[in-house]
């Protein structure tokens, strides 16, 4: 059997997203909804976390994706499951547990 390889998540040639990027970043916006009790603050906080994840920033990366696990966790397992199904779409790494 072969592994499927996960899609590049931007364009080798201008940088740009492509537009399953864009969309898992939407997705994973629209699951931020169902973590209640988020002040606008701390929604953009996490916003900013899904953002350092998805674009991968070597420095932020480990906590940003820290700040988003612990944030789905924090309502449930079956959310930060559905975050990181999506995150694996477009390759982002060191998703265990």
């Amino acid at each position: 059997m072969i592994a499927k390889a996960p899609a590049p998540a931007y364009c080798h040639g201008c940088g740009q997203p492509y537009p399953w990027t864009l969309q898992a970043r939407e997705e994973l916006r629209r699951l931020t909804e169902e973590i209640p009790d988020l002040t606008g603050e701390e929604r953009a906080e996490l916003s900013d976390a899904i953002d350092d994840v998805i674009d991968q920033s070597p420095i932020r990366k480990e906590r940003s994706l820290e700040k988003v696990k612990q944030s789905f966790l924090a309502v449930s397992a079956v959310l930060w499951d559905q975050a990181k199904d999506i995150l694996a779409r477009i390759a982002v790494h060191g998703l265990e547990g």
